[in-house]
């Protein structure tokens, strides 16, 4: 199923690369913007990511909400969440990405909004393969009542995810130009 997912996931990351910065800022500041209307109803934290490789850029929502970031753990594809706020120091994980730092708080979130490579009109999405999203939303949801929102451009949309038994469906998808979620 990889194998399938790969040119998908190869396509849609070079087209995010080749977004210009300015066009990049742009749209990613229109998802957020129809994210800020969601996320004013929720009380419990929300869960956002460092955005890397052209990704929407959801740091912004910092500023209205209470978040927190993954952190990856040594020997684990489970994600746990730390608290975060603009200005707080970030280290690299083993991939590169800014997290928390160990010493800051721990977070349960009731809202993750996770990155997306590519995305389909069920609200399937592919990441960068490594599972961390997946395993992480499995255990969550066997805990309590989360909400998961992708994050992406429209230009990421395809007609069909490849769908492997551990995939996990998001509730709503939010672009530039729409919040996709169930009928």
């Amino acid at each position: 199923m990889q194998n399938l997912k790969s040119p998908i996931r190869k396509e849609k990351i070079d087209a995010r690369r080749k977004l210009h910065a300015d066009d990049w800022q742009r749209l990613s500041a229109q998802v957020v913007e129809h994210m800020k209307s969601l996320l004013k109803t929720s009380a419990s934290p929300v869960a956002i990511y460092y955005p890397v490789h052209g990704e929407v850029d959801v740091l912004p929502l910092m500023q209205y909400a209470d978040t927190c970031l993954p952190v990856m753990q040594a020997n684990s594809k489970e994600l746990v969440f730390r608290k975060t706020s603009p200005g707080q120091h970030l280290e690299k994980n083993i991939h590169g990405i800014m997290q928390p730092v160990e010493s800051a708080p721990p977070c349960e979130p009731g809202v993750i909004i996770v990155p997306v490579v590519a995305f389909d009109r069920r609200r399937f999405r592919i990441g960068y393969g490594g599972g961390y999203y997946d395993t992480t939303l499995a255990f969550l949801r066997k805990k309590k009542k989360i909400t998961v929102i992708g994050a992406a451009f429209s230009f990421q949309e395809v007609p069909s995810i490849p769908v492997e038994p551990f995939d996990a469906k998001l509730d709503m998808i939010i672009t530039e130009k729409e919040v996709i979620k169930p009928a």
